[in-house]
């Protein structure tokens, strides 16, 4: 979206020999709107009354630039020489600006568009700067000053979270849906489900744990514990499900959610490896659940008067923890297709810890089934549970003549272990340990609810795609409190664009919101621009069909065409994401995404390849990466110009550009179809410059 000029102002610098300026704005601290600012231009002007005093000596110019591979923009700083000279008592203007009865250092600056003639209200959006004084600097032996102004921000020098106990333990930010684990000890269950967030432990006060959230965490908000041996977060038995008001100071509220010291859980879990000994096939099937994948052993017995064993054996991955109950499952099948003579069988066996146990058996011909339990607790020696042996035997006893034979297969799945697992009392210097180690406990509590003003309606925590959540954090953060309304363009587009893009934002200590605001416009690959109290935001996309301005030739002189360097194509691209609330490290990977046409420019097998680590995107990397592709997949041709037309001063970075009846084809392309992204303008009263990147 361009600057929108009024239809007064676009007409009268459009008019032939049209006399166009700037006028700047220095904003103070009175709080007198009479006296709040002060006017300047390069010679007196007088708009709706107010006088511009005609001190400016040299404008110098405004530098914008997208990063499009960072998803950025920048302004730069603009110098201002104005003559030093004041109506004052020191008669300069240094004077008061520095040492006056206001205070002009740090304050707002406006440059907008003049052209005589024109009324306030006609130049009201003809905005061209906004920043703020940063620097007051003599220049020529004092008889002029070189004003500094920066862009302002409002999300400078802020850093998030911000909260913390007394203890001195942030409360963490986060924002996205979460799922919490359902397993009890009384109704255990895998926990393979687990979506989740890391809180902080920040007190261990008599038998609980006091875990910190800035928020009302809901629903299900139970604390989970990270069982870094089976890499699962399996849930407390003392489950609360809502968090606890946690030391109200009255200036903000916390919470906490509450857990019982002795860390106790109840779960199931089938992680097991082939032991070397192991004589079974199909291994893997072990602890398959279906009616067809099975652990199995054929028998048929080759020698007379001897009973042949074969061991079915599992090494289990062991829990973090002490268990006070372990008990072992299993499905067991027998298929007996010929049984001659009076003692042949085919049995199984549990065997641990010296202990043989019959599972069951068949002695003719046909197919039994059934299912095995023991709770094996006692054999847990110092919290280890045992090495998992079957004995699959084919004689129930001495067979009695030569002939005697069986044949048959003996089959084992469904293999799991449920366990209650919890601090070791017995040991009070490990349950110190445990507890002063236990840093962070993990909720499947959704997060903040979007808060700002047209948030989406219905279930506050779905659809938090990265824009909607750079938009609640410039409310809680800056106090920018922005209506759609007050985003100029592109909200609609990229609503549409990012539909899906859904994120899981956690951060536990302080980081500067600047990056946390740049890293979700790459991960939503958007650009934000902010205008005061008002936005616009820049979605890029997978392909281009309209443009915000069309050129024609003549409005546009010194064009330059060319192509995007070596050094800004990325060819083959891996993303990483799927944060891991325990170990920070990504979870999936996407790819290599690697450019259709990648063979036809010559690079070398490492040349022009990256891999990205998402920190925030759950899905939908696919989309993010055909876009990067279609920006910097291949070469990509450029034009650079000056626009000639003061109409079309109006064009800013992010803007989409067609070009018609122009004085030449580039490079053997075409103008014609084509949509081209402004990536960078330099901008004075009198001239605009500008370089584009063909996008579609």
């Amino acid at each position: 979206m361009s600057i929108t000029f009024s239809s007064a102002y676009t007409a009268a610098v459009s008019a032939p020999n049209a006399v166009v300026d700037w006028l700047l704005e220095l904003s103070n601290d009175n709080a007198d709107p009479d006296f709040d600012t002060m006017y300047l231009s390069s010679g007196d002007r007088t708009v709706s009354g107010t006088l511009y005093h005609g001190l400016v000596l040299d404008w110098g110019d405004i530098d914008e630039s997208l990063d499009l591979k960072k998803c950025s923009s920048k302004i730069s700083d603009i110098t201002i020489t104005v003559d030093n000279s004041w109506h004052n008592a020191g008669g300069t203007l240094g004077e008061e600006l520095f040492d006056g009865t206001d205070n002009y250092l740090y304050q707002n600056v406006i440059i907008r568009g003049w052209s005589p003639g024109l009324t306030s209200a006609d130049l009201a959006t003809a905005i061209f700067y906004r920043g703020r004084l940063v620097d007051i600097k003599e220049a020529d032996d004092g008889t002029a000053l070189k004003l500094t102004i920066e862009p302002r921000y409002p999300w400078d020098y802020i850093k998030v979270p911000q909260d913390k106990t007394v203890e001195g333990i942030y409360f963490p930010l986060v924002y996205g849906e979460y799922t919490a684990e359902t397993s009890t000890v009384v109704s255990p269950q895998y926990c393979d489900d687990a979506i989740v967030w890391p809180m902080p432990v920040n007190e261990v006060a008599g038998n609980l744990l006091y875990s910190i959230a800035d928020h009302q965490v809901s629903p299900n908000a139970r604390s989970h514990f990270y069982d870094k041996n089976l890499n699962v977060f399996i849930p407390f038995d003392t489950q609360n499900n809502m968090a606890q008001l946690y030391r109200d100071t009255g200036s903000y509220t916390r919470y906490a959610i509450l857990t019982e010291s002795d860390l106790k859980r109840g779960f199931k879990w089938n992680d097991v490896t082939e032991n070397a000994d192991n004589e079974y096939d199909d291994f893997t099937d072990i602890t398959a659940t279906g009616s067809s994948d099975y652990a199995s052993k054929y028998y048929h017995n080759s020698t007379p008067y001897s009973s042949t064993v074969f061991d079915l054996k599992s090494d289990i991955k062991q829990p973090d923890g002490y268990p006070t109950l372990v008990e072992i499952d299993f499905n067991w099948k027998i298929t007996v297709d010929t049984a001659v003579g009076f003692n042949v069988a085919l049995q199984l066996y549990y065997v641990v810890g010296g202990d043989v146990f019959l599972v069951g058996e068949r002695t003719s011909a046909g197919t039994s089934t059934g299912s095995y339990s023991k709770d094996i607790s006692a054999y847990c020696i110092n919290g280890v549970v045992p090495v998992m042996k079957v004995w699959g035997n084919w004689a129930n006893g001495l067979p009695q003549d030569p002939a005697d034979e069986i044949k048959g297969t003996t089959f084992v799945n469904t293999l799991s272990f449920t366990g209650t697992y919890e601090i070791n009392e017995d040991e009070p210097e490990a349950v110190a340990d445990k507890l002063i180690g236990l840093n962070h406990v993990y909720t499947g509590g959704h997060g903040l609810t979007l808060s700002y003003t047209d948030a989406p309606s219905g279930p506050a925590i779905t659809g938090q795609e990265p824009h909607h959540i750079f938009r609640d954090l410039m409310k809680l953060y800056t106090g920018v409190n922005m209506s759609d309304a007050n985003i100029l363009a592109g909200w609609s587009a990229t609503e549409t664009a990012r539909s899906g893009w859904n994120c899981r934002l956690w951060e536990l200590e302080p980081i500067l919101l600047s990056e946390v605001l740049q890293q979700l416009q790459f991960e939503g690959q958007f650009i934000w621009q902010q205008y005061g109290v008002n936005a616009r935001i820049i979605p890029l996309l997978e392909s281009y069909s309209s443009s915000d301005i069309s050129l024609e030739g003549w409005e546009i002189d010194k064009l330059k065409i060319g192509h995007t360097p070596f050094r800004d194509i990325v060819s083959t691209t891996t993303y990483h994401y799927n944060r891991h609330p325990a170990t920070d490290k990504m979870q999936q990977s996407e790819g290599p995404k690697v450019n259709a046409n990648r063979a036809n420019w010559g690079f070398e097998t490492l040349e022009n390849v990256e891999e990205i680590d998402l920190r925030y995107l759950t899905g939908e990397v696919d989309e993010l990466a055909t876009v990067r592709d279609n920006l910097f997949g291949e070469p990509r041709l450029t034009v650079e110009c000056d626009v000639v037309n003061p109409a079309k001063s109006n064009i800013e970075i992010g803007d989409t550009l067609s070009f018609s009846a122009m004085p030449r084809e580039p490079l053997g392309g075409t103008f014609t179809g084509t949509y081209w992204l402004v990536e960078k303008a330099r901008r004075t009263p009198s001239s605009l410059k500008i370089t584009a990147r063909e996008v579609g």
